[in-house]
């Protein structure tokens, strides 16, 4: 039910939510991602599962959701790779991606989105790879504030056989070694986000409606702070 629109003039992407945007019918064919670039494969993968993990932490969280998150992520975890890397050769990998971008959607977001979406309609980072960027440090800092957080994100690295106590920053350091592997990038300053661009790139995070589902309060410090990490 939900749209995002980019005004390149006031450099700002907005988001619209109405039941009439609902689709009366998604058609999910692997022919249809068959000629995907390797890059737009990975980097959109990375965005269902941005929505996956958001979808799962989220204080919009249900029960119906945390289903769907949790197994859009297996499929992930079984598929992305082989969707990138074999690309046309692979329809199998390609349809299971399309069925788990479907299943992760949800406008229960959080933070990396909230920091993503300035960052693409100033500096034009695509939206994707922004996502990728900024998950594992909003991972970190949002497992940190307390058990009840971090225990959710227990139950997402069980599925990435990742069980570490410090639950936050185990999972961050997997999923960068993936991003990696896909071939992202996984700094900010490696798709020319300059480091002044940082207070503008705040505001904008902090106007974004995803920062009130992100589980874990958000100042202006915070979003600055996150910021500076993924530079």
């Amino acid at each position: 039910m939900a749209a995002v629109i980019k005004d390149p003039e006031e450099k700002v992407k907005l988001e619209i939510a109405d039941f009439p945007l609902f689709p009366r019918l998604a058609i999910l064919d692997p022919e249809t991602t068959r000629t995907l670039p390797a890059k737009v494969a990975a980097a959109t993968g990375m965005d269902a599962m941005t929505h996956a993990i958001e979808g799962y932490v989220s204080v919009d969280w249900s029960p119906h959701q945390d289903a769907r998150s949790l197994h859009a992520l297996r499929m992930i975890r079984d598929n992305l790779e082989r969707a990138v890397q074999r690309g046309e050769e692979d329809e199998e990998a390609r349809g299971n991606m399309l069925i788990a971008a479907n299943l992760a959607i949800t406008i229960a977001l959080g933070s990396v989105h909230a920091m993503s979406h300035p960052a693409g309609a100033r500096f034009g980072v695509p939206h994707g790879v922004a996502n990728a960027i900024h998950l594992p440090h909003v991972i970190r800092h949002n497992a940190a504030g307390s058990d009840d957080i971090a225990d959710r994100y227990r139950d997402i690295g069980e599925i990435f056989d990742v069980a570490e106590p410090e639950i936050g920053d185990a999972l961050a350091v997997y999923l960068t070694g993936l991003i990696e592997s896909l071939g992202l990038p996984t700094r900010l300053s490696q798709v020319g986000v300059p480091e002044e661009g940082i207070p503008a790139l705040v505001e904008g995070a902090m106007g974004d409606g995803t920062t009130l589902l992100n589980p874990r309060e958000m100042e202006e410090d915070d979003y600055a702070e996150l910021y500076r990490a993924a530079l």
